[in-house]
């Protein structure tokens, strides 16, 4: 896989909506990472799709809409669609979301690039203040425990006992 197609998985595996007869977006309260996501879609699918960041009046947070400039029709599905498909993550709840086969498969220098983007949603890197000092606190949320357990997984192959 290239380094755009880990890096936009990452994000769109958490904070995508990739259900059926929904728009394919992603939402971040970053404008940066909105930015970002936009950018990787245009270098994965390049004009195929149309990448617009919209910030709602009012809200703290940003959508990136995937929206393919082709015309969908009965039989014709947007790229990312298809792409998402082809790795058996689309159309997956919060709750059954996982990392596909073919990012287990990657190198290491390769997962590490998907768990850096995949971290800059759900996880969480800081100092945790206690009586005796701080102490550093890492962890990964999620409320799929496949996706957690896939996690794990790809931080063992990189030599990262977690727990």
């Amino acid at each position: 896989m290239s380094n755009a197609e880990l890096a936009l998985l990452g994000h769109l595996i958490v904070d995508g909506c990739t259900l059926p007869r929904h728009a394919i977006q992603y939402t971040t309260r970053e404008d940066d990472i909105a930015q970002i996501v936009a950018n990787l879609a245009t270098e994965v699918f390049g004009d195929q799709v149309r990448p617009r960041i919209y910030r709602e009046p009012g809200r703290n947070w940003y959508q990136v809409f995937l929206t393919s400039t082709q015309h969908l029709t009965h039989g014709v599905q947007s790229p990312v669609r298809v792409w998402l498909d082809e790795l058996a993550v689309f159309g997956l709840r919060s709750y059954e979301k996982r990392v596909p086969a073919k990012v287990l498969q990657q190198p290491a220098n390769a997962i590490a690039l998907f768990l850096r983007h995949l971290w800059a949603t759900d996880g969480h890197i800081g100092l945790k203040k206690t009586t005796k000092g701080h102490y550093p606190n890492i962890y990964y949320a999620s409320s799929s425990l496949e996706l957690a357990s896939d996690v794990q997984s790809l931080l063992l192959r990189l030599g990262i006992n977690a727990d």
